[in-house]
């Protein structure tokens, strides 16, 4: 369809402009892996984007949008006709449906049709009028660039990102470089609905190999039950006498697949930004955390049965399987942290 047929005021089911599409937008599928130029495309693309629609003359800073991610309610004001209507009964404020949060929009109560956007106060009154917009575009770009932020953090997968590349299985890249090449497509232009559909199936096919690459890595530790299991623990780890030995010239079929978990967990939050459906993604984000946090906990217990010369290996993934599952919760709602 072209974008012609999808801008036309017969069709209100597209978006007049493309959506944020951060890192997507400018990387290739092998320059996404490394996390250090997927974030920084990722604030590059995300300063430019509310900078070139939303900012109306304004200059918004990459910390200012940071701060929206925390920033959930927003001072709104309906016009005083508006006001008079709400009292009276004759209008009310409408609710998401997924969510029950109120939106800035007020509905006729006869017809359910929106008659007023009310305004934000404050720094909304230098942007554009359309409080819905910058309120759903500002609070998504936010969780773009907290995510993109966390691939910076996780300097395990940085200092071995050479040797990951080096190792990596074949099906594995090519079933998420077909995601990342697809949804790069998707977001190239303005989403209707048909689109946003794909982007999440997207997202399902995403969440599909981490399961399976999840539970590969917890049947693999659960066979730890004797260190002269060196199988189980090769595959796991990266050492096998010691740990210095081996640490820097020895990648694992584990380490891989915690490589992958991340970076498709970093890949998922782009697409749920861009596609609308950040809200409805956490209780999902919150299972999965879950999942990787008890494959922890057995790791944990396991390294009872490790030798002292192999302990340090295990601690190694332990750490990294932890700060997956931390660095990633810290874009969780406070209802949605997990206690530990």
């Amino acid at each position: 369809m072209s974008n012609t047929e999808k801008n036309s005021d017969d069709n209100d089911n597209y978006e007049i402009i493309p959506p944020c599409a951060g890192a997507l937008a400018s990387l290739g599928f092998e320059d996404s892996l490394d996390p250090k130029k997927f974030a920084e495309a990722t604030d590059h693309a995300v300063v430019s984007y509310i900078n070139a629609h939303f900012a109306d003359g304004a200059v918004v800073s990459l910390q200012t949008i940071k701060s929206w991610a925390t920033q959930f309610e927003m001072s709104v004001a309906a016009s005083s006709e508006t006001t008079r209507a709400m009292r009276k009964g004759a209008a009310f404020v409408r609710l998401h449906k997924a969510s029950g949060r109120a939106l800035p929009q007020v509905v006729d109560a006869k017809t359910n049709e929106m008659i007023e956007n009310m305004k934000e106060i404050g720094l909304g009154r230098r942007l554009l009028g359309n409080t819905t917009a910058i309120a759903s575009v500002a609070i998504a770009a936010s969780h773009m660039i907290s995510a993109a932020d966390l691939a910076r953090k996780l300097d395990r997968v940085e200092t071995k990102l050479d040797l990951l590349l080096i190792y990596r299985r074949i099906d594995q890249q090519a079933a998420v470089e077909r995601i990342y090449a697809f949804a790069r497509e998707i977001l190239s232009e303005p989403l209707g609905e048909a689109e946003r559909i794909q982007l999440w199936q997207l997202r399902l096919e995403l969440r599909e190999l981490r399961a399976t690459w999840r539970r590969e890595i917890e049947h693999h530790i659960e066979q730890i039950e004797n260190p002269a299991h060196d199988k189980f623990f090769d595959w796991i780890f990266t050492s096998r006498d010691t740990y210095d030995k081996n640490i820097l010239n020895k990648i694992s079929e584990g380490e891989l697949r915690l490589f992958w978990i991340e970076y498709t967990l970093r890949l998922d939050r782009v697409l749920a930004a861009s596609g609308g459906t950040w809200d409805q993604s956490l209780l999902s984000l919150k299972d999965e955390l879950e999942s990787l946090w008890r494959v922890k906990i057995l790791l944990d217990q396991k390294t009872q049965f490790i030798s002292k010369e192999k302990q340090k290996s295990a601690e190694s993934v332990s750490k990294w399987i932890g700060d997956i599952g931390n660095g990633y919760g810290k874009l969780l709602p406070i209802s949605h942290k997990r206690n530990h």
